[in-house]
């Protein structure tokens, strides 16, 4: 569910799409409400979408280790409101396929547990490193 506050213009998401490792259960589905999110989203005006948590760091197409609770590098909570179209377009790509696709902002995993280990890198993602005592961890 998602829900719209019109007064300030925020979009809470919840799971469907936040900062972090968004896990697809059924891709058709999960395609088709970011499609209706889009379509709602032209009539109305989005200034963020507020999802649920924050997995991701600062650092694009990185992901905390899962149950880490020291994340002193946190990405912000708010996406910008042209996030829904990026996921939709990304989603659609790995429809009836195990895929993971790293993005600046959130990770798609489409028929792949969070406990794989896919997390090496994004290639089309700027290589920053994460400050040393992060990955020590």
């Amino acid at each position: 569910m998602s829900f719209y506050d019109a007064y300030t213009c925020l979009l809470f998401s919840g799971d469907l799409l936040y900062a972090g490792r968004v896990q697809i259960a059924n891709d058709r589905d999960y395609v088709a409400s970011l499609e209706r999110l889009q379509q709602w989203k032209q009539n109305h005006p989005v200034k963020w979408i507020m999802g649920g948590h924050v997995e991701m760091m600062f650092v694009p197409g990185r992901a905390y280790p899962r149950f880490s609770t020291n994340r002193p590098f946190e990405h912000v909570l708010q996406l910008e409101a042209e996030t829904i179209d990026e996921a939709r377009e990304h989603a659609r790509v790995v429809v009836d396929k195990p895929a993971v696709v790293f993005l600046t902002d959130f990770i798609l995993l489409n028929r792949v547990s969070p406990d794989e280990k896919v997390y090496q890198s994004a290639p089309d993602l700027p290589q920053i490193p994460v400050p040393y005592w992060i990955s020590l961890q």
